[in-house]
């Protein structure tokens, strides 16, 4: 009903703001001291503790059914693709950049909805998608320096990623998974997976670093299961637009406190994506 859309809106529109703040802290934390990897490997373990509580709390055991063991795990690589990516693009680009290609994550979770729960996508919202694409390329500013290319193409790469995390997330709770057992099994595979990288990171015991990733790693743990409980709850063609909230939020906090000022292209593909998130989300509205 339309109470559980503006309650999922509502879970969403938090989760996304948080991300942004969780997004700092990574960034904050720096690379000098700990690395990409184990920034990733701490958070999945502050994830894990956190939905283990939350679950023990709520008396829930921690089983998934047969049917969605390979949607599990599938959801477990991409999503842990998804953060290795993110987490390096947003050490090596300013905050806001970082934050629209990963934006661009809600419309590949349309897009990947369509194609595997079918849910109706029209010429409209395909045509937009494009025009949401060539707003990406305002960002990324195509250019031969690797040095910057490269981590687009992982913020590029993370948005995929999450497209299809959380329609394979939506898919399994239509068929009665819990929100709370799937970000436990999400976390405990992801940091399996993580574990042969750690071999060679960067980890420097450092006190002020440590904290910032542990406390991304709590927001992170708040933001999943709220994006996991609202994409439970309502269709991602309804809900994808208010993953834009966390836009303003990261460019407000990388002027505030890292003093980054976007380019004018970077405003003009920030205006072009949301602009077609927004007309895409009607369409959508008006076609349910």
């Amino acid at each position: 009903g339309q109470k559980q859309t503006n309650l999922a809106i509502v879970l969403l529109t938090a989760g996304s703001v948080a991300y942004a703040a969780a997004s700092l802290l990574m960034r904050m934390a720096g690379t000098a001291y700990i690395g990409t990897f184990s920034k990733a490997f701490i958070r999945n373990l502050v994830i894990l503790l956190s939905a283990a509580i939350t679950m023990h709390g709520q008396k829930i055991k921690p089983v998934i059914r047969r049917e969605n063991y390979l949607w599990m795990l599938s959801r477990a690589v991409f999503g842990t693709a998804s953060a290795l990516c993110g987490y390096y693009a947003i050490d090596h680009l300013m905050l806001a950049d970082a934050t629209m290609l990963s934006l661009l994550g809600p419309m590949f979770t349309v897009t990947f909805s369509a194609v595997l729960l079918k849910e109706h996508t029209s010429l409209k919202q395909k045509l937009l998608l494009a025009v949401a694409v060539f707003g990406m390329l305002l960002v990324v500013k195509p250019t031969w320096n690797f040095s910057l290319l490269f981590p687009m193409l992982m913020g590029i790469a993370a948005a995929v990623s999450y497209g299809y995390t959380f329609t394979a997330v939506r898919l399994m709770q239509m068929k009665g998974e819990e929100g709370s057992v799937l970000v436990f099994w999400y976390a405990v595979l992801s940091t399996i997976f993580m574990l042969p990288f750690l071999w060679g990171d960067i980890f420097v015991f450092a006190w002020d670093c440590l904290l910032m990733v542990i406390f991304s790693g709590l927001i992170s743990s708040v933001t999943q299961l709220f994006n996991t409980k609202a994409y439970g709850m309502a269709p991602a063609r309804t809900l994808s637009v208010y993953e834009y909230t966390q836009l303003p939020a990261a460019a407000a906090l990388g002027w505030l406190i890292l003093g980054e000022k976007p380019s004018v292209l970077s405003w003009i593909g920030y205006f072009v994506i949301v602009t077609a998130s927004i007309l895409m989300f009607r369409f959508n509205e008006k076609s349910c």
